[in-house]
């Protein structure tokens, strides 16, 4: 029986419990399986299961005491149950990034050094968004000239056709659209596609000083002495900070697709102190 992890449907999740039971043992019943959950009405599992409706807060508890699920896996169940029974968008990518917090990494969208190409070059991320704001032509030049930091049309074509090989748009009636496919990458690991990406980005935000007008922009910078001993601190700080910015932003009435950069790093490389060491007085 597959893991909770592994499934982006709750659905998806209780059908394969089911299907592994009737396996099992082919007297295995679902109104069985009501009656063991204490649930009132035998029907109720088998109206879950078909979609015709979503099991309220009594059942889910009553579900994952089954499962015998830990905190994690509850949470989980929780955010599957929510984010199917959400319609509004903002909530919908409030709960995809609690399940990406909580799914483990063998869980994730696995993408290789290879796959990560997709991300080496900025304009696949900028693309996947602009199909966010409005589903898009599927005509590249169109689009290169909506784009600010100049790309050729091939770059363009390039990108959307690893955005669709990869399932992170959609080509319905001619448009392209975003698709709810997650994108993971790892973080403090060393990556020649993410380098590429980050370089690409900061020199875009360079030229970004004379294209873009102030109004339009906010740079800032700050210089400041630090302790190693909280740079933790300070990177899951920036981290929640970007988390907490794209639900800020992410609504349905979006109209242009902008990159946040926060940049943290050393100016200095000091030796480090050791114990014993003594300051000269």
């Amino acid at each position: 029986m597959s893991q909770i992890f592994q499934y982006k449907d709750y659905r998806e999740f209780l059908r394969s419990y089911v299907s592994h039971r009737k396996q099992e043992n082919p007297d295995w019943t679902i109104a069985g399986w009501a009656r063991e959950l204490g649930l009132l009405a035998t029907t109720s599992m088998t109206k879950i299961l078909n979609g015709q409706r979503e099991p309220g807060e009594k059942i889910c508890q009553k579900l994952t005491e089954y499962f015998r699920f830990n905190s994690e896996e509850t949470k989980y169940f929780d955010y599957l149950v929510h984010l199917n029974k959400c319609t509004d968008s903002a909530m919908r990518e409030m709960f995809t990034e609690k399940l990406l917090r909580l799914t483990p990494a063998m869980g994730k969208l696995s993408i290789d050094e290879a796959r990560l190409q997709i991300v080496s070059e900025w304009i696949h991320m900028a693309i996947r968004q602009m199909a966010q704001v409005q589903p898009l032509p599927n005509h590249p030049d169109w689009i290169a000239s909506q784009l600010i930091f100049e790309s050729s049309t091939e770059q363009v074509r390039q990108a959307i056709d690893n955005l669709l090989q990869l399932g992170l748009l959609n080509l319905q009636d001619g448009k392209l659209h975003k698709s709810e496919s997650w994108l993971t990458t790892t973080e403090d690991i060393p990556s020649k596609a993410l380098r590429s990406h980050h370089s690409q980005m900061i020199e875009n935000a360079k030229q970004a000083i004379e294209k873009v007008p102030v109004l339009e922009r906010e740079i800032r910078g700050m210089t400041m002495a630090v302790p190693q001993g909280k740079m933790e601190i300070a990177k899951n700080m920036i981290r929640q900070f970007t988390e907490d910015m794209a639900k800020l932003m992410n609504e349905n009435s979006t109209d242009q697709v902008y990159q946040l950069n926060v940049q943290f790093f050393p100016l200095t490389k000091f030796e480090k102190k050791s114990e014993t060491h003594q300051e000269i007085q």
